[in-house]
């Protein structure tokens, strides 16, 4: 079956929150100066940039 919108903004959702659970505590520099956790976000905003089928742009 496939995965509707209700899913979809379930996965964000999940991904800000692990974004904000991996960063917790974080300053600019720890953030810049850790590379696991820098890739770890930007895997994550993929999962926020994918585009949902029949939602358009803004």
């Amino acid at each position: 079956m496939p995965r509707g919108h209700r899913d979809r903004i379930a996965d964000i959702l999940a991904a800000i929150a692990d974004i904000q659970a991996g960063t917790e505590g974080m300053n600019l520099a720890a953030f810049e100066n850790n590379p696991v956790v820098v890739r770890s976000v930007l895997f994550l905003c993929t999962s926020i940039s994918v585009p949902i089928p029949g939602v358009s742009g803004v």
